[in-house]
C-alpha cells in the first residue's frame, strides 16, 4: 500500500515538473537587464497588395524557421503602417550582429529562399525595400 501510494506521489510529480517545463519552454523569452541586440528595422513598400500578400505567405516559412531554429533571434515581427496598407515593416533583434545575424540567421535555406523571393519581387518593381540597422543601448524594455 506504501509503495502504491509512493508511485503515485512520484507520478504527479513528474507529471507537474513535465508541465512546468513545456510552460516555461512556450513563453516569449524576456529581455535581459543591460541586454543591447542588434536590430534591423525594414521598410518594404508594396506596389499592389497581391504583391503585398505574396510576400507575407512567404514570410511564412523564414519566420516559424526562426522560432523553431534560431534561438538568439529575440524578435521577428512583420507590422503594417496605420497610414499606408501598403508599407509592412520587419522589425528583427538578434543577440550579436555577427553570430546570430551573420552566421546563422543569413547563412539559413529558409532565409536565402525568403530573400531570393523578395529579391526578384524587387527586381519586377513590386516593392521598394530600405532599412537601418542599429545597437541597442540597453535603455528600455522588450
Amino acid at each position: 500500500m506504501k509503495i502504491n501510494k509512493y508511485v503515485t506521489n512520484l507520478a504527479a510529480f513528474a507529471t507537474g515538473v513535465t508541465c512546468m517545463y513545456l510552460f516555461f519552454l512556450s513563453q516569449p523569452r524576456v529581455k535581459g537587464v543591460d541586454e543591447k541586440a542588434f536590430v534591423l528595422a525594414v521598410d518594404f513598400y508594396f506596389k499592389d497588395s497581391e504583391s503585398l500578400e505574396e510576400f507575407l505567405t512567404a514570410a511564412q516559412a523564414i519566420v516559424k524557421h526562426c522560432l523553431a531554429k534560431e534561438p538568439d533571434t529575440f524578435t521577428y515581427e512583420i507590422s503594417r503602417s496605420d497610414k499606408n496598407p501598403l508599407h509592412l515593416q520587419f522589425y528583427e533583434r538578434y543577440s550579436n550582429k555577427d553570430d546570430a545575424y551573420m552566421n546563422v540567421h543569413k547563412s539559413s535555406e529558409a532565409f536565402m529562399s525568403f530573400r531570393s523571393k523578395v529579391q526578384q519581387m524587387e527586381k519586377d518593381a513590386r516593392v521598394s525595400i530600405s532599412g537601418n540597422s542599429f545597437q541597442e543601448l540597453g535603455v528600455g524594455y522588450v
